[in-house]
């Protein structure tokens, strides 16, 4: 039977990871295929003609598909053209699978994704399934389980869940931040962490789309679904990447496993252990560095206010 579930790729410049992932997809044949692309960076020689190779490839669909395609003519930037994307998708279908071109998928993650967009389709608090485990050498009793955090190398979601989604937060508070982080079971240093993340993306000090659904997801008091094998890897680890550069990260050694069939948890509750283990692992800070990410964010926004100031 033909994959009924709308598959959104996102591409860019490495012509050799999207025909990577165009084999796994074209595996599952899907009937509605989007594809959006990010147009070349006038300072970068040959650009142009990789994104026009990456894009060549889904010429080479021969299933019945219906295709629709995004291609920007000049560059936006990582962060505002995936988030325009995910936007775009998101108003033309009610529940969807997202990839970006360094993502490669274990086949099992689309019938994952299938299962779980049917099941938790009107179970509002559910808002996100990612397709990624960081601690899948912990033992667990069913297939996936609940979280706060929500992973983005190959994930799915539903339209509903992106109402508010905000590029910059321009409309979000300090208050208002700290009242989202109120609504899980965080600690101190975890609220310090995403509590930097969320004024880093307002004082326009990171590039990204990803913090910002986050935000969105918890404004919303939402929940993520976290597998209990990983089942997506990252590709795109070296000098190319934008932000995955190293190649010696626990991140880049992540493998793939099967996951079906599917035992689900009989209740839906945040598993807070798990979180912790991936927060501890992966994104704990020093004292010393939350004070120096406060100075610095300090230091930046005076900053911006002087220049601000000069140019009127």
């Amino acid at each position: 039977m033909q994959f009924q579930v709308p598959i959104l790729v996102i591409i860019f410049n490495r012509p050799h990871l999207v025909q990577l992932l165009f084999n796994e997809i074209r595996k599952q044949k899907p009937k509605y295929l989007y594809i959006s692309c990010d147009g070349p960076r006038v300072d970068k020689c040959g650009e142009e003609e990789l994104i026009n190779q990456s894009k060549e490839i889904f010429s080479k669909i021969d299933w019945d598909c219906e295709v629709a395609t995004l291609y920007r003519d000049e560059n936006w930037g990582a962060g505002k053209s995936i988030y325009d994307s995910l936007v775009w998708f998101f108003k033309q279908v009610d529940e969807g699978i997202v990839f970006e071109e360094d993502c490669f998928p274990h086949q099992d993650f689309f019938q994952y994704c299938k299962e779980l967009l049917e099941r938790y389709r009107n179970c509002e608090e559910i808002m996100f399934i990612g397709g990624n485990n960081f601690n899948s050498q912990l033992m667990m009793e069913h297939s996936y389980y609940f979280s706060s955090y929500a992973h983005i190398w190959g994930w799915a979601s539903w339209k509903r869940a992106f109402e508010g989604y905000s590029f910059n937060l321009k409309d979000v508070k300090s208050r208002d931040i700290k009242r989202v982080l109120k609504n899980y079971n965080f600690s101190w240093s975890e609220k310090m962490v995403w509590f930097d993340k969320f004024k880093r993306i307002q004082m326009g000090q990171i590039n990204s789309w990803d913090y910002q659904l986050v935000f969105n997801i918890w404004n919303k008091k939402g929940i993520s679904i976290i597998p209990s094998q990983n089942l997506v890897k990252h590709n795109g680890f070296g000098e190319n990447a934008i932000h995955c550069k190293d190649m010696t990260s626990d991140f880049a050694k992540l493998t793939l496993n099967p996951i079906l069939p599917l035992t689900h948890p009989e209740f839906v509750y945040i598993d807070s252990d798990q979180d912790k283990a991936f927060f501890n692992k992966y994104w704990k800070k020093s004292i010393i560095q939350l004070l120096w990410r406060f100075v610095y964010r300090h230091y930046f926004s005076i900053f911006k206010k002087r220049n601000y100031c000069i140019d009127k």
